[in-house]
């Protein structure tokens, strides 16, 4: 009785027919570690569902502005000019408020912890330069319905020399 090898689907392998030649009758073996090296089609679309699921998971969570530390969440903030410079920062047990300066604004913003490990900043307020002896660089005010409150004002005073 002289059977094709075939392969989990059915198909006569030419692969396999080649192990047969070279091992004798032995092609079982050969057919047995060819199909778990890939033969099996439902592992190989489970695992590139899952590749895309992770891909798209990843892309979410980077265009929703989610980032792995506070600061990079408030520099992602649209609202952040990319030349800001960090002037300070406030901290809370449930996220962070960051001053920021740029040659448009001053700016603050505040990042929240959200998904046990992820930040993202998505409220900001600002105040534009002016030339008193006492400036307000930065502020903001904050509650929610959790509990969580804030309220931070920054000002950066210019003395002027009296002559």
């Amino acid at each position: 009785m002289n059977r094709q090898p075939r392969c989990a689907n059915g198909q006569v392998s030419t692969t396999l027919r080649l192990l047969k030649r070279m091992n004798g009758n032995r092609w079982e073996k050969a057919h047995n570690s060819f199909s778990a090296w890939g033969g099996n089609k439902i592992k190989r679309k489970l695992g590139y569902a899952s590749v895309i699921l992770l891909l798209l998971v990843t892309l979410f969570f980077y265009l929703g502005e989610y980032k792995l530390n506070a600061l990079s969440a408030a520099r992602a903030n649209s609202f952040v000019p990319k030349d800001s410079v960090l002037l300070d920062k406030v901290d809370y047990p449930w996220g962070k408020v960051f001053i920021f300066d740029s040659s448009e604004k001053p700016i603050t913003a505040i990042s929240f912890k959200s998904f046990g490990f992820l930040w993202v900043s998505r409220m900001s307020t600002y105040y534009f330069h002016n030339d008193d002896p006492i400036k307000t660089i930065g502020g903001i005010t904050y509650s929610d319905d959790k509990g969580r409150a804030a309220t931070v004002f920054s000002v950066l005073l210019n003395e002027r020399k009296q002559s």
